[in-house]
């Protein structure tokens, strides 16, 4: 096998976008709405109670930025929810 690693080598914007999308998507689908976006990056939140799983999640609500990397790595992190 050649040097480096398919996870090495840098996945072109239109790629990226495409699985922001999807994982964009995935979290509307559980709830979560937009606060802010650009082409590879979102934070999103959920307002109080939602559902996920049939079960209702107690809290004050969640925020957390959503982004793929130059390698197409999809990550998700928590954020605070106090300012």
């Amino acid at each position: 096998m050649p040097e480096g690693s398919a996870a090495s080598i840098p996945a072109t914007l239109d790629t990226r976008k495409q699985k922001f999308a999807q994982l964009l998507d995935v979290k509307i689908q559980h709830g979560y709405r937009i606060e802010s976006q650009g082409d590879t990056e979102a934070v999103v939140f959920t307002r109080g109670r939602r559902r996920w799983f049939g079960f209702l999640e107690g809290g004050e609500g969640a925020r957390q930025i959503i982004s793929v990397d130059e390698q197409g790595t999809a990550t998700t992190r928590k954020l605070s929810t106090s300012p």
